[in-house]
């Protein structure tokens, strides 16, 4: 049993429009100005399908080159140690 007004015919011709248009969930919602939730459940019930955008959020500016062959922390550490000190 739905806990919020009721969805017009004229705002479901909108939500049907902004699905098929592509729009994000977030941006379907702030234009027909109901909650996500009720959004995304009454998409749901309509049976389309939107695409929802990644929270995720890319950090990395630039590609990490790796050796081809990396040194074993054995080595690297016995390595450090064999060096002599130059006084």
């Amino acid at each position: 049993m739905p806990k919020g007004k009721p969805w017009s015919i004229e705002e479901e011709l909108a939500l049907k429009q902004l699905v098929t248009a592509g729009h994000p969930l977030d941006t379907i919602a702030e234009r027909l100005g109901k909650p996500g939730e009720a959004v995304r459940q009454k998409i749901r019930r309509l049976g389309l399908e939107v695409v929802e955008q990644s929270r995720s959020v890319c950090t990395t500016t630039s590609k990490l080159i790796l050796p081809k062959e990396l040194q074993s922390i054995e080595e690297a550490l016995s390595a450090r140690w064999l060096v002599p000190k130059l006084v």
